[in-house]
């Protein structure tokens, strides 16, 4: 099976003690969706459509 080949903007890792990433929280950033994965056996994965963000 293929794997779907997803093209991320930017990734990033949380930040805790003095701007190391020692978490295993992960940020991805697409061109139409901002994706948050929690969690290291048990991954729990939030998408948010950036249309529904409103820049003020």
């Amino acid at each position: 099976m293929k794997k779907d080949v997803i093209n991320y903007i930017w990734t990033d890792k949380k930040r805790t003690i003095f701007g190391l990433p020692i978490s295993f929280t992960r940020y991805f950033l697409t061109e139409d969706k901002f994706i948050t994965r929690k969690g290291f056996l048990s991954i729990e994965e939030d998408e948010l459509d950036l249309y529904r963000v409103i820049d003020k």
